[in-house]
């Protein structure tokens, strides 16, 4: 999915990756990070950044809204598992 849209999500930080558990009805932001990158000075501001994102009802809507379109639109990236390995 090309869901590199930070301004839209409001967030000011592009995440790795989304995840969608359908059977718990979650969204979950994934920010994958290097072992050098200093904790509180690059870590835990960009953490912050996703949770107010994520708190603000508007800009939790439309992440939602644009996740759905994405979906919506076509093939997923990877092939769906319905399988637990």
């Amino acid at each position: 999915m090309d869901i590199l849209r930070s301004s839209l999500s409001g967030i000011g930080s592009i995440p790795d990756a989304y995840v969608i558990d359908l059977s718990k009805r979650e969204l979950y932001i994934v920010e994958i990070e290097l072992s050098s990158h200093p904790v509180y000075d690059h870590i835990v501001k960009q953490l912050t950044k996703f949770i107010n994102g994520i708190e603000n009802p508007h800009t939790r809507n439309q992440i939602i809204n644009m996740l759905y379109e994405e979906i919506k639109e076509g093939v997923p990236p990877y092939p769906k598992c319905s399988q637990q390995f």
